[in-house]
């Protein structure tokens, strides 16, 4: 499962920026890129699975066993998670936060 939109690639090129890895190797910064992009989309969909009322815990594994695309998924956790914005604010700052402390 992966809900990491593209718009967040600029999330994760600050984040690297701010740690000034902004100057590394193109192989290197790729690797950290594809590390960080992978440790960040964990953490988002750890936190909407988790907020997912318990009920609509099967729903979300037969969208997963059905290879459903990302936009059905997108829209799966956004019709079942109330402020989903919000939530995905908060654990973008604590990324944030983590990583760059």
């Amino acid at each position: 499962m992966s809900t990491l939109s593209p718009s967040l690639d600029k999330f994760v090129d600050e984040l690297l920026a701010a740690q000034g890895i902004d100057g590394v190797d193109p192989e290197v910064r790729e690797q950290l890129v594809e590390d960080l992009t992978t440790r960040l989309n964990d953490r988002l969909e750890a936190a909407m699975v988790a907020e997912l009322p318990e009920d609509k815990l099967p729903e979300l594994e037969q969208l997963l066993d059905h290879g459903n695309n990302e936009v059905e998924l997108q829209k799966f956790f956004a019709d079942n998670i109330p402020n989903l914005p919000a939530l995905l604010a908060r654990e973008l700052a604590a990324f944030r936060q983590d990583y760059l402390s």
